[in-house]
């Protein structure tokens, strides 16, 4: 009896350790990706030890286990068949934040826990937006000087604006909650505020997806606001961001050019290494025979996922890839079709999540965000909230 007892309380002291991290991860998830990173490590060796304390793993939620271990075994057939062995293993690795998934599915205690989470990250992306209106301010908005917040790289800065702002969207629009956090709606105009000042055209139109998805699953009529939407912002832009949007569609924009030549190379790539391409991220070491001559640049960033994936681990990666976000997009559904109608905050963060990886995966078609190491990190986070919400096992 006193060794179950003991074995309660160490178990108890690790869910706490955890959901301490957890916080810290997603303070940090917009702020630091070493601190991130340290969090989530951290919070996955509390689980391990949990895990071992219980005596097994046979109450493991396993919720897309099996598309996302399909694409692992096709991750490795193409770094066992890849031209550089060395060079897809250092890459390989960066699927080991898939566990991230796994590891908020297994320890968020429901719905009340998810939305403390989801209030703190919106917060934080409101708190970096205003530091990214300083770097705006004091760099001027060009496409040289694009914000970046603390991130690497702006289209980083952006990929997570748009993935926190989509939530804060389907928080307002379905929550019944508004009386008590009427600092969201401000939250969501700084956020989508700062998110225009990245020039991140990519993660404008994940945006507008995922906003259409919302809108949407509210109300199918509602989607007619958002031509009105993207008139409006064309109207009240400042000029630099207006000529940014209006580029979107412009087939002569040499960044629009650019991608269409990477897409061509891209596709010779693939055609070449059809079943288990080249290797994970080996797509760069051949691209140069692979450039199209009017082409400016010839590094192996394809700029599409769809294509990217391909070139690196094949058709039969690219095809367990496509697999994970079929099987969640049909279980989400499944999962808002069960909820009741009075169930408002329990709807608002599966439509938040749904509509987060909607915007992902479009933004996806224009940047290899899936291998953007931050991004991934808070997405498979929001991958998570659906089946925790649900609170089946």
């Amino acid at each position: 009896m006193k060794t179950e007892t003991l074995s309660e309380q160490k178990t108890v002291n690790f869910d706490m350790i955890i959901h301490v991290f957890f916080i810290l991860f997603i303070i940090s998830s917009l702020v630091s990706i070493s601190i991130a990173q340290i969090s989530i490590g951290l919070a996955a060796i509390a689980w391990f030890s949990s895990l071992y304390i219980k005596g097994g793993i046979k109450d493991v939620k396993t919720h897309l286990g099996i598309p996302f271990l399909i694409f692992i075994l096709a991750s490795i057939l193409s770094v066992i068949t890849s031209i550089d062995i060395g060079m897809s293993l250092i890459h390989f690795k960066k699927l080991l934040q898939i566990i991230i998934f796994f590891l908020f599915l297994n320890n968020l205690k429901g719905l009340k826990e998810v939305s403390i989470l989801v209030k703190i990250l919106v917060i934080v992306a409101g708190v970096m937006s205003f530091y990214g209106f300083f770097q705006a301010v004091q760099n001027g908005i060009s496409l040289s000087t694009r914000v970046e917040g603390t991130m690497s790289i702006y289209m980083t800065f952006a990929g997570l604006l748009m993935l926190v702002d989509l939530i804060a969207i389907s928080r307002v629009v379905f929550s019944p909650a508004l009386k008590k956090e009427w600092w969201l709606p401000i939250l969501i105009i700084i956020i989508t505020s700062c998110l225009f000042l990245t020039l991140t055209r990519n993660a404008w139109i994940g945006l507008l997806s995922g906003l259409f998805v919302v809108l949407f699953l509210k109300n199918k009529w509602l989607t007619v606001i958002i031509p009105l939407i993207i008139v409006l912002l064309l109207i009240i832009s400042p000029l630099t961001i207006s000529k940014r949007i209006s580029s979107t569609i412009d087939l002569k924009d040499p960044t629009n050019s650019e991608r269409l030549y990477m897409w061509e190379s891209g596709l010779g790539i693939i055609r070449d290494y059809p079943l288990t391409g080249c290797g994970f991220g080996c797509v760069k070491e051949v691209f140069p025979k692979y450039k199209i001559p009017e082409a400016m640049k010839s590094h192996g960033g394809l700029h599409n996922n769809l294509l990217q994936i391909a070139a690196d681990s094949g058709l039969i990666g690219l095809a367990s890839w496509i697999s994970i976000w079929v099987v969640y997009l049909l279980k989400t559904l499944s999962i808002l079709r069960g909820i009741g109608i009075d169930e408002k905050e329990k709807r608002s963060l599966v439509v938040g999540s749904f509509a987060a990886v909607a915007g992902f995966l479009t933004a996806g078609l224009f940047e290899v965000n899936f291998y953007d190491s931050e991004v991934c990190m808070l997405l498979y986070f929001i991958m998570s909230i659906p089946f925790v919400v649900e609170g089946k096992g």
